[in-house]
């Protein structure tokens, strides 16, 4: 499972820095709330003057109650695509209950409690078949998240 994710991150990380060759200067943004939505980006577009090469939202994974339901990633990354910018989903391993956030553990994944949400995930993006980023967890140098570092 962790060779299969890890994987999978080199072959985007790979076919994004083949397509970012071609072009210099990229001016991206960060959208809040999620499904990305024409509205939401016609809205950003005119609220700043410029149309950006590079969207960015944030996308936090389902408790373990809810791995089941349904999610449509590829909504919003076509909708994305069609205004000619580039995906980057900031994907963030823990969910909020209650405005709460809940740490999703390392070994919860790695035990392959979340292998059918992953399963999903990795089904969609290989659907997309398009340049994105994926940033796991990141901000890793901050003790603000339950997998970054702590400090002293």
């Amino acid at each position: 499972m962790k060779k299969k994710f890890l994987a999978i991150l080199f072959v985007f990380f790979t076919i994004f820095i083949s397509f970012t060759v071609e072009k210099s200067f990229f001016f991206g943004v960060t959208i809040e709330g999620y499904p990305i939505t024409n509205r939401k980006l016609k809205t950003l577009q005119k609220e700043i003057g410029i149309k950006p090469d590079m969207i960015v939202f944030f996308l936090m994974w389902p408790s373990k109650e809810k791995i089941k339901e349904s999610f449509n990633l590829t909504y919003s990354l076509n909708t994305i695509n069609k205004s000619n910018a580039i995906s980057c989903i900031t994907w963030e391993p823990m969910y909020l209950q209650n405005s709460k956030e809940v740490a999703i553990l390392s070994d919860d994944i790695l035990k392959g409690l979340y292998d059918e949400y992953l399963d999903e995930f990795i089904f969609q993006i290989k659907s997309f078949n398009k340049p994105l980023i994926i940033r796991f967890a990141h901000e890793m140098n901050l003790s603000r998240y339950h997998w970054g570092v702590v400090k002293d």
